[in-house]
């Protein structure tokens, strides 16, 4: 008794704060972080001779000046905003570019002294001689083109864009295009996960729910430990930058984890408590990194530094494993119990009279 009230409790606060993360998170993606899933691509067609490519999913650009001249990347307006030389990477502080490139979305206003005939301050942000930034020339941040719209099943060239870089007396442009790819369509995997569900509350019934839940929450943390290992190492940077990724997408999944680990050891042991466990362990990491992440599932430009097809896979494995453990504990917790068949009494036979 005692165990189902506490499941049935568990169960409704998970529910619900599931629900209202949910209902509070973005349409791209819940664990966006420093990048994000998107369905158009950046290309760059011209890199005018400089080493330069476009990382993290198109989220950041990357610059290496390997010779002994002074770069200089220019902002929106003209003005000087990144400085990259072998003495290290310095950024313009007074250019409006630094503020508005601050972050994928668009930053924030730049100050009224940062104008782009400002006198430059700089501010040295890095010792190598690579840049990367946000750049939001190659983003495509507005609603879908009317190409898109009409035919969204096609690829699209959706705009050019130009990026210049000052070399001594002369400027550099890098160009480069933006390409609508439509992603693939969302159902099949729906449908994988709910299977892999049904799977796991057949298989509770038939092989039995400790068994089966050692099985099945070891995968659903293995699953999104690489998933959320995917999120982090596509950012390009020092360990730090990939550490802060890492905190902004892997937070709530740490404590699912924690759970997890909790479950199998308390499963392992007999434990009743560990089907509690497992069961918010299950719920926890299907909402944060199974049911926010469906959007993902149909982006042609995943951020993740795994293969497209495994991050996909992870996430159907979480949310499939996570809703059928969950659905696993609840139905073994409230399954009736056979109540022992009372004995009839019988009367003896009376002696038969001759």
């Amino acid at each position: 008794m005692i165990l189902r009230r506490a499941l049935g409790a568990a169960t409704l606060v998970v529910v619900i704060v599931g629900l209202v993360v949910v209902a509070s998170a973005g349409p791209a993606s819940a664990h966006a972080g420093m990048v994000a899933a998107t369905d158009y691509q950046a290309r760059i067609n011209d890199r005018a001779g400089l080493d330069v490519r476009v990382v993290e999913a198109g989220g950041r650009v990357e610059l290496t000046n390997r010779s002994s001249r002074e770069l200089t990347v220019l902002g929106y307006e003209g003005e000087p905003y990144l400085r990259v030389s072998q003495q290290g990477v310095f950024e313009n502080r007074n250019s409006p570019a630094t503020y508005l490139n601050a972050t994928r979305g668009g930053g924030q206003q730049p100050p009224p002294g940062a104008t782009a005939d400002a006198q430059p301050r700089w501010v040295r942000i890095g010792n190598g001689p690579t840049a990367r930034w946000h750049d939001h020339r190659l983003h495509w941040m507005n609603t879908a083109p009317p190409a898109v719209r009409d035919d969204p099943h096609q690829r699209h060239r959706v705009a050019q864009w130009q990026i210049p870089v000052r070399d001594g007396d002369g400027t550099a442009t890098i160009a480069g295009d933006i390409v609508y790819v439509p992603g693939p369509t969302v159902w099949p995997w729906v449908l994988a996960a709910a299977v892999a569900a049904a799977a796991v509350v057949l298989a509770a019934r038939r092989f039995g729910v400790r068994r089966v839940l050692l099985v099945a929450v070891l995968g659903v943390v293995a699953a999104d430990v690489v998933r959320v290992a995917g999120l982090s190492l596509v950012v390009v940077g020092t360990p730090g930058d990939r550490f802060r990724q890492l905190a902004d997408v892997g937070t709530v999944d740490l404590v699912g984890w924690g759970l997890g680990v909790a479950a199998i050891v308390r499963l392992w042991g007999h434990r009743p408590d560990g089907r509690i466990a497992a069961g918010f362990a299950a719920i926890v990491l299907a909402v944060v990194g199974g049911m926010l992440e469906w959007s993902d599932l149909g982006r042609s430009q995943l951020a993740s530094a795994t293969p497209a097809a495994v991050a996909r896979v992870c996430v159907v494995a979480v949310a499939g494993l996570g809703l059928g453990v969950a659905a696993a504990v609840l139905l073994d917790a409230y399954r009736p119990t056979r109540a022992a068949r009372p004995r009839v009494a019988t009367r003896a036979a009376p002696p038969r009279v001759r």
